[in-house]
């Protein structure tokens, strides 16, 4: 009889828990989806695999060539506007190593005179004239060329020589870029690892295949990061915001307008998703920035794409390709010393084929008089280290004797 009571009583307690864990479970899976919205772990896991059908859908873009026209706008307090027109070109293949890119954009141009102003009271650097720069930037295996319009030298370096101011932002990171991202030229493997490192906070579907991601970023997470994806069209990004607010605010404080804003547009040329118009948007408005506030810049692009996926003609990648204009040095920058490889218009400079092909010229041959100048100047200090050597000797002996 007592055996069937202690039996019951078990039976109870493990019934009573089972029916405590099922109820947390319940609670906790009803958080996670609360108005469509998952959060913690499941949000984590559901913004793990969107990143990760992103990154392989922008993977199969392998090769391209791409037309990109827009526009450029900057204000900062205490200098006019900038705005002017933006042109680039990309021809690429990822497979092979292969990049050709231009970019000619509107740019201020620096003096070191001090800003002559009272309301500013540190002294700073004057712009004078904008320019309107036009850069020229490939790499294929073994070398690297390096040319901005106007210059009299066009560099061939290594492959793997540092071009900071060829800024050449890669074309499937589109939808993802911070301002620093887009102006360095950041990979789009990287960029997608850095998305992917830290568990998204909330995940929402907003129907229609889109699906929003947030992140809450920084060591009290007052900063967040803001993604929509477009799951029915390929895992395209369409817009990403960027927020911030004080650290010592609580978690309910409401979120200052995004201070960064990026929207892209995409199509489909060749099975393939390639964007169409992209628009970066970092600061404050215009108005704004004119008032002394963070400075703003805007990009806007439109992208017209003349192949996907198919080979890039050869001549791309060729020094005739170019219209250098007459009198530019073509040097070699890869060996111990530079080394002229052709002055662009001068009748007797070799044809130039791919970059770098040009014959070498040996260097001069030491002449035989030099030679023997040489010799006789060794023999010369042999000799007087003789003559001091056996003088101090005979020294020596004289004072032994002496002794």
């Amino acid at each position: 009889m007592r055996q069937n009571i202690v039996n019951r009583r078990e039976l109870l307690i493990v019934a009573l828990c089972s029916s405590i864990v099922f109820g947390v479970d319940c609670v906790l899976s009803a958080a996670a989806i609360d108005d469509g919205t998952l959060r913690g772990a499941a949000a984590a896991e559901r913004a793990k695999f969107l990143m990760t059908g992103l990154r392989d859908a922008r993977e199969r873009l392998r090769k391209g060539v791409v037309r990109v026209h827009g526009t450029k706008r900057e204000n900062a307090y205490n200098q006019k506007p900038l705005a002017g027109e933006l042109t680039q070109f990309y021809a690429f293949d990822n497979d092979s190593g292969l990049l050709r890119y231009e970019r000619k954009e509107p740019r201020r141009s620096f003096v070191a005179t001090p800003i002559d102003k009272p309301a500013i009271p540190q002294r700073g650097v004057r712009p004078t004239e904008d320019l309107a720069l036009n850069r020229i930037y490939w790499r294929c295996p073994r070398k690297s060329v390096q040319y901005t319009a106007g210059d009299t030298v066009l560099a061939i370096c290594a492959e793997d020589a540092d071009a900071p101011i060829y800024s050449a932002f890669d074309v499937r990171a589109v939808g993802l870029h911070y301002l620093e991202d887009y102006q360095r030229q950041t990979r789009f493997e990287e960029i997608v690892d850095t998305f992917m490192r830290f568990p998204a906070e909330q995940v929402s579907d907003v129907g229609d295949g889109v699906y929003r991601i947030e992140w809450s970023l920084g060591d009290r997470g007052h900063h967040r990061r803001t993604l929509w994806i477009d799951r029915s069209h390929g895992f395209t990004p369409t817009r990403m915001e960027l927020r911030d607010r004080l650290p010592h605010l609580p978690d309910d404080h409401p979120w200052k307008p995004p201070y960064a804003v990026t929207e892209a547009t995409w199509t489909l040329i060749s099975d393939v998703w390639v964007p169409k118009t992209y628009k970066i948007a970092d600061g404050p408005e215009d108005s704004e920035a004119a008032l002394g506030h963070h400075p703003s810049i805007r990009y806007e692009h439109t992208f017209e794409w003349e192949s996907v996926n198919e080979p890039l003609p050869p001549d791309l990648f060729e020094v005739k390709s170019l219209e250098l204009p007459n009198g530019c040095i073509v040097t070699d920058w890869r060996g111990q010393r530079p080394i002229v490889e052709a002055v662009i218009g001068q009748p007797n400079s070799p044809l130039l084929g791919e970059a770098g092909s040009a014959k070498r010229e040996a260097p001069p041959a030491i002449s035989s008089w030099r030679i023997w100048i040489m010799l006789v100047n060794i023999a010369l200090l042999v000799a007087l280290g003789v003559f001091v050597a056996v003088r101090r000797w005979t020294r020596r002996r004289a004072a032994a004797r002496r002794d």
